[in-house]
C-alpha cells in the first residue's frame, strides 16, 4: 500500500514469502516505511524555507546559465543553474583528503560537513580533530552524519560537542515515518566553507578511501573542488537537511562568490526520496537522452531501474557508443550477482563493459559526448535513484570534460573488457542466482 513503487513492493513480497524468518527483521528496519509522512514533512520544510530558496534564486540570477540543456535541471530542482564556476577534479584519495583538510583549515566563519561514512581510523580521527580545532578557534562547525555506516563513537560525539561542533544525525524515523527506519540513507558527501568553497563527490572519510588498507587497495574514486555561485545551491541542500532534522536555521553566507576565471556551467542536484519526482534517476535519464555520440559511465553498482535501462537502450538505438566501467566485485555479493542480469541484457546489443581487475572502483561519474559531466555521490542503481539522499553536479566545462575523459579512457585501457564468452561461460547455478538476485534489486 505504501511502497515507493510496484517494483519495490514486489521485491519485498518475494523476499518475505521466500525467506520469511530472515526477511522480517530487515522488513521492520527497511521496508515498512510510511513514505507519505516523510513526503508531507519534506513538503512542509520546503514551504518553511521557500523564502530562502527565493533569496538564493535572486542572488544567482546574474549568473544564470542560459544553455537549453540546463533549463531541465532548474525545472527538476528549482535551483538556478549557474555559470562562472571553477571546478577541480581529484582522482586520488590522498589528494582529495588533503584538499578537504586544507579547506577546513581555511575556514573563517563556518564549516558544513556531511558524510555517509566517517570511519574510526587514522583518516577519520584526523578529520574529526581538525573540525574540533576549527570549532575551538571560533569557527562555527556543523556536522551531519548518517549513523548507518559511520563509526563516530559516543566518546567522539561528546568530545565534538564539547568543542563546540553542532551535530545532527540523519534519522528518518523522526520525520513522520517509522521509528526504526534505515532505508532513506543520507549518502551525500559534502564540505562547504564560508559559502565560498565546496568539496563533494563519491569519497567518504576513512583510510580505505585513501588506499591505505591492503584488502581494498587501490581505491578508485573521484572528488571535486567547487568555487563560484553554484556553491550556494550545494549549501542550500545541506541547510535543508540540517534544518529538517534539528529545527535549527544556521546563519550562513548567501552572497555568491565571484570567480574571475570561472569557466564551468554547473547545475546542482540535491535529491532525496521526498521529491515529488524521482529526481536522481530522471537527471541520469535526461543526461543520457542528450547523448549524440558517446556515453562513458562509471559506477560501483550497476542496477538501473526500468527508466534508466530504457534510456541506455534508446541511446544504443540512436547509434550512441555506451561504455560502462565497474569493479570486478563489490562488498555486496547479491548486488554483484544482480548486475549480471543487466549485463546480459545490454552487452550482446553493443554496450561495452570494463571491470577494474583489483581493488575497489567507487567513483560515480558519467561523461556525455564531450559536453556534459555528471559527478557526485549517486550510483547508477535503484537505491540512489529512489531511496537515498544524493548530491551530484551536471558540469559543462571543456577543461573538466577533457580531464574526466582522460581519467576514464586511461581506466578503460587498464580494466578488463567483458565479452559474450564471459556470459556464455557462466554455469546454470550462477544464472539462476543472478535472476533470483535481480528480483531483489530495489532492496539492495
Amino acid at each position: 500500500m505504501n511502497g515507493r513503487n510496484k517494483q519495490y513492493s514486489l521485491a519485498w513480497c518475494v523476499f518475505l514469502l521466500a525467506l520469511p524468518l530472515p526477511a522480517l527483521p530487515f522488513y521492520w528496519m527497511l521496508g515498512r516505511s510510511r513514505l507519505g509522512g516523510y513526503i508531507e514533512r519534506r513538503e512542509s520544510l520546503n514551504e518553511e524555507t521557500d523564502d530562502l530558496l527565493q533569496e538564493v534564486g535572486r542572488e544567482l540570477e546574474p549568473y544564470r546559465c542560459s544553455r537549453p540543456a540546463f533549463s531541465y535541471a532548474e525545472s527538476l530542482t528549482s535551483l538556478v543553474p549557474t555559470v562562472k564556476n571553477k571546478v577541480e577534479l581529484y582522482d586520488h584519495g590522498e589528494a582529495a583528503f588533503e584538499a578537504i583538510i586544507d579547506a577546513v583549515g581555511e575556514a573563517r566563519e563556518y564549516i558544513l560537513a556531511q558524510f555517509y561514512v566517517i570511519r574510526d581510523d587514522q583518516a577519520g580521527q584526523t578529520f574529526l580533530r581538525r573540525l574540533k580545532e576549527a570549532a575551538r578557534g571560533g569557527v562555527r562547525v556543523y556536522l551531519y552524519v548518517d549513523p548507518l555506516e559511520s563509526q563516530v563513537s559516543d566518546e567522539d560525539t561528546q568530545d565534538l560537542q564539547d568543542s563546540g561542533v553542532r551535530m545532527a544525525w540523519h534519522s528518518p524515523g523522526q520525520s513522520g515515518s517509522d521509528p526504526i527506519q534505515g532505508n532513506f540513507r543520507n549518502h551525500r558527501k559534502l564540505v562547504v566553507v564560508d559559502g565560498k568553497l565546496a568539496l563533494l563527490g563519491g569519497m567518504n572519510v576513512g583510510d580505505n578511501y585513501l588506499s591505505r588498507e591492503s584488502q581494498t587497495s587501490p581505491w578508485n574514486d573521484l572528488f571535486l573542488r567547487l568555487q563560484g555561485p553554484a556553491v550556494l545551491n550545494a549549501q542550500l541542500g545541506f541547510f535543508r537537511d540540517y534544518y529538517f532534522f534539528t529545527g535549527d536555521r544556521p546563519e550562513l553566507n548567501w552572497q555568491a562568490a565571484k570567480i574571475e576565471d570561472g569557466e564551468a556551467a554547473v547545475a546542482v542536484f540535491p535529491t532525496d526520496p521526498g521529491n515529488i519526482w524521482d529526481s536522481c534517476g530522471l537527471a541520469y535519464v535526461e543526461a543520457i537522452g542528450q547523448a549524440k555520440s558517446r556515453i562513458l559511465l562509471a559506477s560501483p553498482y550497476f542496477l538501473p531501474d526500468e527508466k534508466a535501462l530504457a534510456a541506455l537502450q534508446n541511446a544504443l538505438l540512436r547509434g550512441v557508443e555506451v561504455v560502462v566501467l565497474r569493479p570486478h566485485k563489490t562488498l555486496v555479493r547479491t548486488a554483484d550477482l544482480a548486475a549480471w542480469h543487466y549485463v546480459e541484457q545490454l552487452l550482446p546489443h553493443g554496450v561495452k563493459f570494463f571491470r577494474q581487475p583489483e581493488g575497489v572502483m567507487h567513483k560515480k561519474v558519467m561523461l556525455v559526448d564531450d559536453d556534459l559531466s555528471l559527478i557526485g555521490s549517486a550510483n547508477f542503481d535503484y537505491r540512489s535513484f529512489h531511496l537515498n539522499h544524493e548530491l551530484f553536479l551536471w558540469i559543462d566545462c571543456q577543461t573538466v570534460n577533457q580531464r574526466l575523459e582522460k581519467i576514464l579512457t586511461e581506466e578503460m585501457e587498464r580494466f578488463q573488457p567483458l565479452s559474450e564468452e564471459d556470459l556464455s561461460g557462466r554455469n546454470l547455478s550462477e544464472r539462476l542466482l543472478t535472476e533470483a538476485a535481480s528480483l531483489l534489486v530495489p532492496l539492495l
